[in-house]
């Protein structure tokens, strides 16, 4: 039995043929749709030393909705530059990664409210619920983010009952087929035809 929200080409195509049984639950349990990710395209990128205007402003509005924050990115050195960019904004954020020792910590500090932003690689991708919880991707055009990844991310926003449509952005230089291939599954997804 295999239970996934991002199922792989391999078994996709073994449902297809009818190898094996298939059960769908396209709906949390709240009933309100996935958060569907909106694009900021922004080709004269600087980051991860120096976050633009466009992004400081949607940072601010985040902000000022005072929901959580959590800011993916591809690489764990941009997660120095980022998280003191985001203190020079006003947020309470730190970085997290994989082979962090203070891992545990941090995640607990953010889910008890002493931490609004964390700033993390791909480890926070499954698993974790966190109530009124925006997401942005910053360099979700890396050929790191999978399309299965990017559905993962995104699916950390609205996920309470009291805030199904929190926002998820999707910040890159360029369109990428992970990318539209995601946004094409959670709108498809929506409609209950996934």
């Amino acid at each position: 039995m295999f239970l996934t929200a991002t199922p792989g080409a391999a078994l996709q195509r073994a449902a297809r043929r009818g190898q094996i049984g298939v059960s769908r639950l396209l709906t949390r349990f709240h009933g309100s749709p996935l958060p569907v990710p909106r694009p900021l395209i922004r080709r004269g990128r600087q980051w991860p030393h120096r976050l633009d205007k466009t992004i400081v402003r949607r940072l601010a509005q985040l902000k000022n909705m005072a929901s959580k924050l959590l800011l993916f990115v591809p690489q764990i050195d941009w997660l120095k530059p980022i998280v003191s960019q985001l203190v020079a904004l006003g947020w309470q954020a730190d970085g997290v990664h994989a082979s962090d020792p203070e891992r545990e910590e941090k995640v607990l500090a953010f889910r008890q409210g002493q931490l609004d932003c964390l700033v993390t690689t791909t480890i926070l991708e499954r698993g974790v619920t966190i109530p009124h919880c925006a997401v942005l991707v910053l360099g979700a055009d890396s050929p790191l983010f999978s399309a299965a990844g990017l559905i993962q991310m995104a699916g950390r926003a609205g996920r309470s009952a009291a805030f199904p449509a929190d926002p998820v952005y999707f910040v890159a230089r360029h369109w990428t087929y992970d990318q539209l291939q995601a946004i094409a599954t959670i709108r498809k997804t929506n409609r209950g035809r996934a």
